[in-house]
C-alpha cells in the first residue's frame, strides 16, 4: 500500500489515513509495513516543495507505483486528480460537502462525460470495481473504515 497526495500534508495523511494502518496492526491483523507516502512539503520558509507538480506527474507517479507491486490507494478532490484516480487500484474521489446549490465539481463534471463510473465507496465489496472505476465519498471516516477492511 502506498499513498500518494498532492494537497494533503503529511501529517494529514499520518493521523487519517495511516493511524488505521497502525492501530490494526498493533492488533496483530497483519504484520507491521512501513506505508510509504509521497506528497507535496510545505517548507518553512512558506514555499511548497513540488514532488508531484501536475495531473500527468500524478498519473506518472501512480503508475510507476503501481508497476512496483502492491497496492496504490489514491485520494483526490479535483479534476487535475482524475487520471491518477483513473489508474489506481482504488481510486477515491472526495466529495466536496453538500453545497446550498447542489452543482456537482468539476471532476463529477468530467467524469459524467467520459463515462468514467462514480460509485458510492459504501458500495466497494473489497475488491469490485477496479481500475477504471472511481469510488466516491464525503468522509475521511469512510475511507479509514475502506482501508482498516480492506488492506
Amino acid at each position: 500500500l502506498g499513498v500518494l497526495s498532492i494537497n494533503w500534508c503529511p501529517q494529514l495523511i499520518d493521523c487519517v489515513l495511516l493511524g488505521p494502518l497502525r492501530d490494526r496492526d498493533a492488533a496483530g491483523r497483519h504484520g507491521d509495513h512501513a506505508v510509504p507516502v509521497w506528497s507535496n512539503r510545505l517548507r518553512l520558509d512558506g514555499t511548497v516543495e513540488l514532488a508531484v507538480p501536475g495531473a500527468d506527474s500524478k498519473r506518472d507517479r501512480v503508475a510507476s507505483l503501481r508497476a512496483g507491486g502492491g497496492v496504490v490507494v489514491y485520494v483526490g478532490d479535483s479534476s487535475t486528480d482524475l487520471l491518477a484516480l483513473i489508474e489506481a487500484d482504488v481510486g477515491i474521489l472526495l466529495l466536496r460537502q453538500s453545497s446550498s446549490s447542489g452543482a456537482s465539481s468539476t471532476a463529477e463534471r468530467m467524469c459524467d462525460r467520459w463515462k468514467v463510473p462514480l460509485v458510492p465507496l459504501s458500495e466497494r465489496g473489497g475488491g469490485d470495481g477496479g481500475r477504471g472505476t472511481v469510488w466516491t465519498t464525503r468522509s475521511w471516516a469512510e475511507i479509514a473504515e475502506t482501508l482498516r477492511s480492506e488492506f
